[in-house]
């Protein structure tokens, strides 16, 4: 069992002027899974989605509470590891929910450091919580996705480490043709897998790790570090 905590910041508006937000910690949870690195919520079930890059899935909880803090796993505890049926066959990076559609989309890690990765789609509706519904190729080794706020644009930061031959870039997919009534396929959506200038850091291209994506409010412009 792992630990999950939670904590609570007040808002700025709900301070009093002039004073600093408070602070408090809500309490730890126990849960099934081994490694909860990135976690995003899903507003409309209450769901809080978190990539697992232990057991290869998207580890999934029903918030009845946050004070006091009750997660409900949606995922049955196993019992022993060869009874774990991973969700992906990559290690999972990052997760972000879409901000219309019951769907998250996950990064998920190639086989080995020259294989591109992959952005795979996940079910959120009620009774299909966790299903894998398709997936798209990536650049190497994505490592971060973020999605715009008017829900159509996902963008993947590819890191590009593992092998010195493959470069850092980033993948842009437009998500405006989403159709989660059928299997996602890969080129299903328009993609673009964009290169990255390097004149201004004067090094090589394959130095070049994107690590993160922040998307403007407008979803006109995305930021993305190196």
């Amino acid at each position: 069992m792992r630990t999950l905590l939670l904590a609570l910041a007040v808002p700025f508006t709900a301070a009093v002027a002039g004073a600093p937000p408070t602070v408090r910690t809500l309490g730890t949870v126990d849960v099934p899974n081994h490694r909860i690195e990135i976690v995003d919520w899903y507003a409309p079930g209450r769901l809080l989605v978190g990539t697992d890059s232990h057991w290869k899935t998207l580890a999934i909880f029903r918030v009845d509470s946050f004070d006091p803090p009750v997660l409900v796993p949606l995922q049955k505890t196993p019992e022993a590891p060869e009874d774990v049926v991973p969700l992906f066959t990559g290690e999972p990076t990052s997760v972000a929910v879409h901000p219309q559609h019951p769907v998250a989309l996950v990064t998920t890690l190639g086989w080995h450091g020259r294989e591109r990765g992959a952005l795979q789609f996940v079910d959120l509706r009620a009774g299909h919580e966790g299903e894998r519904i398709g997936w798209m190729a990536t650049g190497f080794h994505p490592d971060s996705v973020a999605i715009s706020p008017d829900g159509r644009w996902a963008v993947v930061a590819n890191e590009g480490e593992g092998d010195p031959t493959t470069p850092g870039t980033v993948t842009v997919v437009d998500l405006s043709g989403l159709n989660l009534g059928h299997w996602i396929t890969n080129g299903a959506l328009p993609t673009w897998d964009i290169p990255l200038t390097c004149r201004a850091l004067e090094t090589s291209s394959g130095d070049l790790e994107p690590e993160y994506i922040a998307i403007t409010p407008d979803s006109r412009c995305a930021a993305v570090s190196l």
